[in-house]
This record gives structure tokens, C-alpha cells and sequence, in this order.
């Protein structure tokens, strides 16, 4: 309508005016969302701003306040992510510390550099490839093709871009943000050259951009432009089928707390990308001509398909790998994992080799992490553990090679919670929880004798007295109800040391006299049934004319922790809760 007009590009400009105050109504109106107002500590104005939205539904209440304890928790999230509370942000320029902080995690942050990489060679291939300078001077280009409505002409590509983006947003999940890629820009490139060919064989002046006149002996390249036509329009819907949409997916790259300032640098390399192509498109159809120009951005997609081919392919496997990993993570049992990765090949390649992170994770949970174990040993011990320990073990018909190898583990985590107690004051309380679960899952401590179903109790190996021994703090906690019985020990070998009582029971370490560790297990237990057990009456004489108060009785929760060495004329050195035995 203005084309015709003299001065008309300025109506045509000034009608921008329009929708722009349009949205500035609009937005006068619009209320802060809810997501930001939770950052700012205003949570009561988010659950007001969710109520509006769903004020039709019939459980409004339910609904605002389900998703605003979803935001909050997102929000906590994100503030842990970043080190910092945006509550506490009092300080002057807290603003200026929150950036430098999201900045460090940006480009400090491997993943997260990487994704940046990505990010911003999509949004300046996207506009380096020419596009925009097609939908800026499309009118001159076609101008110069001799159309006779270049304006007309330029509306059918606009079209084509409008239908494809459209196709794109309904096919993109289907097909897969690489692959759209992957298959589109050939594509442009193949189209844009043949547009560079068929304007070489154009007779076309570099400097003036005027209606070339046509000899009637050109009649025969009438056709020419219509090929140009359709291939730009075929590198139309390629561009709005592939790099017109997927750069703009950007957010899918980022974590949540380099999100925002990464969107950021990445939508500025778009726009900065477009102000070098507009700049330069117009000086370039007139000193290399049109055929070089569009075969520049034709080499421009080109290296661009190879960039998509090589880093998005690395990222998007390195990404999918973490959330493969991240989800087998999360499933609640090892045999979830099992089943999850015997679903296909892919999925047991980023879950079941020891490299996987999710066996350090898990193994974290449970236990404590001993600093010098590799991956591939964390996941041995994992997976060893967790079958022998789910394993129903009970010590009535001696030991035979799975009792063995129960001792052998429980004995290894033993030592592991002790060496790590030593390092840092929490060390080895995961693994000590885990031992004492194992422990009330078992009989272990409740009958600490070997074989005691069999006619006549078995001599125990070394090994189950030295576990029975190091257990002695557990089997004193009262909560853990043990439950010695008088079978459980020989009273003679416990009086045995009653004539000995000055001499040092474990003199065998300074290499006196070997040390009888069965033995002392007969004294522990001895001394288990009598601590334990309110009822127990097997020294009653010792102590029948002594008053009430004076009586030995039970130990209780109440009880000091630790025991003297002379208790009522028995002579014994115990803790409740003793780093080790000896």
C-alpha cells in the first residue's frame, strides 16, 4: 500500500509503533511471575498471582498451593546450586556477586562451558547463514531477477517460513534436535549453491541493483529466475524447519543456575551475528557478486553441519549419559537397576561398567567413602555387600563358607569405620549404621557361640571371635536388645582368670603368652549376660547380704558409658562404645 507512495519506507517503518504499544498495555497489566517473586522472598504474592491463573478450577487452593511448593522447592534448589540465599541478599551489590558467581560456574564448569560453545555457534550459524539478509532484501533480490511484484514474491518465501515453523514445533520432539539439524542444513547448502550457480550464469552488474534489461536472445534463461525462486524457497523451509527453531531450545542446554546468563550470551551472539549479516550483505552482492555471496553462506551452513555433527553429538551423548546415569540413580533397589538396564544395549552401556557414577552415589548413601577407592573397587564392594548382607544368616549349624564370607564383610566394614573414625569426627558412622542394621537383621549377637543347634557347639574360627569381640560397644547398646544366654559362655573358662585377676588379660600382644581370644569372647559374653539381663542370678551369693543399693543390676541407657575396672570384686575393662576391643 506504501510501496507506491513517495516516502512510503517510513509509514511502512513507523507501523512497528503499533503492536509495540499494544504489548506495552498489555504488560502494564501483567503481574510478576510467580517463579521471581519467590526468589524475592514474596511468596504471598505468588500464591495471589497462581490464584488468578487458576481461579476457573474447581480445587484452586489444592492446585496454587501444590505448585508453589514445587517453586519454592526448585528455587531452594537453585540457591543451594549457587552457594548463596537470595534472602540474605542485603548487601549492596549482592546483585553484582550473584553474577559473578553464575559467571564462574559458566565458564569454569566444563559441562556448562561446553553448552555455552553449543549455544552460541547455533544462534550465530543461524544467522550466518544468510537467512535474514533473504528476508531483509528480498524484494531487491528478486528486483534484480526481474519479478514483476518483487514484494508479492518476497510474501510466498515469508509464507514458506511461517508453514514450516509451524511443522517444526509439531515434529521436533518426535525427530530429535540434532537430527533436524543434521538433515536440514545440507539441505540449505545444496540449495544455496545452485542459487550461487545460477546467478553465475546470470548477466548481472556487481554495482547497480536496478531491473537488468533482457535481450530477446536471453529468452531461453527466462526460466532462471524461477529456479532461484525455488531454491531459495526450499532453503526457506529447510531454515525454518531446522536452525530457525532448534537454537532457540537453548534453555535445554543449561542447569538451572547458569540458565539465565547463559540464555543471555547466547540470544547476544544471535543479534550480534544478525547486525555483521545485515551490515555486510548489500557490500557483498556488490564486490563479490551475487553468485560468491550466496556461496559464502553456502560454506558458512557447510562447516556448520560438521559443528553440529562433532560438538552437539559429544554434548548431547555426555548429557544423555548423565541422565541415564541420574535416573538409575534414583530408582529405589539394585534389582530396578538391573531390570532398567537389561531394557537395551545403550542403557546397559551408561549403567552397569564400573566408570558409571551411579555406583560411587550409591555406595555413598549407604556407606562411607574411603578416599583411596577407585570407582571400579566401590563397585565391587557395593554389589558384594549388597548380596551378602541381604543374605538371612544364622551360626546354628556352625560355619560353613557363606557364614565365612558374611564375617569376612562385616569385618571389612568394621575396620573401614574404624580407620575412617580416626580422619574426621562423623567418619564411619554411615558404615557403622549399616553394620548395626545387618546386626539386628541377624542373630549374630544374640547367640554368640558357633553351632549352637548341633549336639555339641563347635570351636569358633578366629575370625568370628575377633568380629564378636570388635562388636562388643553394639551388643552393650540397649538398643539393640541382645539377649545373651547363660549357654553362651563356660563359666569355667571365665573363673579361670580369677587367680590371675593382676595379670594383664591381653599381655599376648607384648608377646608373652598367646593371646586366647576364644577365651575372651567366653569372658564377653559372660559379662554380656550379666550387663544385660536385670534377672540374671548366677553370682547371687556374692552379693545376697549386701544391701539393694549396693547390688549389681542390668546396664541401662541411663548408665555411665563406661565401667569401672573393680566392679564388685570381678575384675573387667569394658566401654560402651569402645574404638576397639583391645
Amino acid at each position: 500500500m506504501f510501496s507506491s507512495v513517495t516516502g512510503g519506507w517510513r509509514w511502512i517503518v513507523g507501523l512497528g509503533i503499533i503492536p509495540a504499544l499494544l504489548q506495552f498495555a498489555i504488560v502494564v497489566f501483567l503481574p510478576e511471575t510467580p517463579r521471581w517473586l519467590v526468589q524475592a522472598g514474596l511468596d504471598t504474592r505468588a500464591m495471589d498471582v497462581l490464584a488468578k491463573v487458576y481461579q476457573e478450577h474447581p480445587d484452586c487452593v489444592q492446585i496454587t498451593k501444590r505448585i508453589l511448593r514445587d517453586i519454592q522447592q526448585e528455587v531452594a534448589e537453585e540457591e543451594e546450586e549457587l552457594g548463596h540465599s537470595s534472602h540474605d541478599s542485603g548487601t549492596k551489590f549482592q546483585w553484582a556477586k550473584n553474577v559473578l558467581q553464575t559467571s564462574r560456574d559458566l565458564f569454569l564448569v566444563g559441562g556448562n562451558r561446553r553448552a555455552l560453545t553449543i549455544a552460541m555457534m547455533l544462534q550465530g550459524l543461524q544467522q550466518l547463514c544468510g537467512f535474514n539478509s533473504l528476508m531483509y532484501f528480498s524484494a531487491t533480490i528478486f528486483s534484480i531477477l526481474s519479478f514483476s511484484s518483487p514484494t508479492l514474491t518476497s510474501l510466498s518465501v515469508a509464507l514458506t517460513n511461517f508453514i514450516f515453523t509451524l511443522l517444526a514445533f509439531s515434529l521436533i520432539d518426535r525427530i530429535g534436535r540434532r537430527r533436524i539439524l543434521l538433515y536440514s542444513i545440507p539441505v540449505m547448502t545444496l540449495s544455496l549453491l545452485v542459487c550461487a550457480m545460477i546467478f553465475s550464469s546470470l548477466d548481472i552488474p556487481k554495482s547497480a541493483f536496478g531491473p537488468q534489461a533482457r535481450t530477446e536472445e536471453d529468452t531461453h534463461s527466462s526460466l532462471l529466475p524461477l529456479g532461484i525462486l525455488l531454491c531459495l524457497t526450499v532453503y526457506t523451509a529447510s531454515y525454518a524447519f531446522g536452525l530457525g527453531n532448534v537454537p532457540w531450545q537453548q534453555s535445554e542446554l543449561f542447569p538451572l543456575n547458569v540458565r539465565s546468563i547463559g540464555s543471555a550470551l547466547a540470544t547476544a551472539t544471535n543479534w550480534g551475528s544478525n547486525f555483521v549479516v545485515g551490515l555486510t550483505f548489500l557490500p557483498m552482492m556488490e564486490f563479490l557478486s551475487p553468485g560468491w555471496t550466496f556461496a559464502a553462506y553456502a560454506v558458512v551452513c557447510f562447516v556448520g553441519w560438521f559443528g553440529v555433527g562433532l560438538l552437539v553429538k559429544n554434548h548431547i551423548q555426555a548429557q544423555s549419559s548423565k541422565i541415564i546415569q541420574r535416573i538409575a540413580y534414583l530408582l529405589p533397589t539394585d534389582s530396578d537397576i538391573a531390570h532398567f538396564s537389561s531394557c537395551c544395549k545403550s542403557l546397559a552401556e551408561q549403567t552397569i561398567p564400573a566408570e558409571s557414577s551411579i555406583w560411587r552415589q550409591r555406595f555413598g548413601d549407604i556407606y562411607d567413602t574411603p578416599p583411596d577407592r577407585s570407582s571400579a573397587e566401590l563397585k565391587v564392594e557395593y554389589q558384594i555387600r549388597a548380596v551378602v548382607l541381604a543374605q538371612s544368616i544364622s551360626f546354628k549349624q556352625g560355619e560353613k563358607e557363606s557364614q565365612t564370607l558374611w564375617l569376612t564383610v562385616l569385618r571389612d566394614m568394621i575396620l573401614e569405620s574404624f580407620h575412617l573414625a580416626g580422619q574426621k569426627t562423623d567418619g564411619g558412622a554411615k558404615t557403622l549404621r549399616r553394620i548395626r542394621e545387618a546386626l539386628r537383621d541377624s542373630e549374630f549377637l544374640n547367640r554368640p557361640v558357633s553351632g549352637h543347634g548341633l549336639k555339641q557347639l563347635e570351636r569358633p574360627s578366629e575370625l568370628f571371635c575377633a568380629v564378636q569381640l570388635s562388636l562388643t560397644g553394639v551388643a552393650l547398646d540397649p538398643d539393640m536388645s541382645v539377649q545373651c544366654l547363660r549357654t553362651d559362655y563356660d563359666i569355667g573358662s571365665v573363673y579361670s582368670y580369677r587367680s590371675e585377676y593382676d595379670r594383664v588379660i591381653l599381655a599376648g600382644l607384648l608377646d608373652m603368652d598367646p593371646l586366647d581370644i576364644q577365651r575372651l569372647l567366653h569372658i564377653r559374653n559372660f559379662w554380656l549376660r550379666h550387663l544385660l539381663n536385670p534377672v540374671e542370678a548366677t553370682f547371687h551369693a556374692s552379693y545376697a547380704k549386701l544391701a539393694p543399693e549396693h547390688r549389681p543390676a542390668a546396664l541401662t541407657k541411663n548408665d555411665s558409658p563406661v565401667l569401672e575396672t573393680q566392679w564388685l570384686g570381678y575384675y573387667c575393662q569394658s566401654s560402651k562404645n569402645p574404638q576397639a576391643l583391645w
